[in-house]
């Protein structure tokens, strides 16, 4: 009578978990079916990060550019009235050679502007809205 038992209790479970496997299949086909659009979806949201990172690496190095530009145009502006004031060639030399720097890069940066609305202007992006 145990062996019965248990024999019964065995198809039972087993009952059971063969209904339960079969409940999965049947919840996680739907899922199944989309994974390609999970795992697409999935690598456009690590572009998306890789550019993010990307755009605040550039707007960081951006911003460090215009301190560095306004801090040799205040120090040119510094040395030429210490020189005014002294009468110091060493230091009217400083001041002109941190002026010189200073539109030096302005000038590059211009440049490279001039270019990309050139280049922009021949080579345009193809529009991504609309028609």
């Amino acid at each position: 009578m145990d062996e019965e038992r248990q024999v019964s209790a065995t198809h039972a479970a087993a009952s059971e978990e063969s209904a339960l496997k079969h409940q999965i299949k049947h919840v996680s086909r739907p899922l199944a079916y989309a994974s390609g659009w999970m795992k697409f979806l999935a690598i456009i949201s690590v572009l998306t990060a890789i550019y993010a990172v990307v755009a605040a690496w550039w707007t960081v190095f951006w911003m460090w550019l215009q301190v560095w530009l306004a801090f040799l145009l205040w120090k040119a502006a510094d040395g030429a009235g210490r020189a005014s004031d002294s009468g110091d060639a060493e230091t009217l030399q400083d001041g002109l050679d941190r002026l010189r720097l200073y539109f030096k890069i302005s000038g590059i940066l211009a440049l490279l502007g001039l270019i990309s609305v050139i280049f922009g202007i021949f080579f345009p992006l193809p529009r991504l809205v609309g028609a």
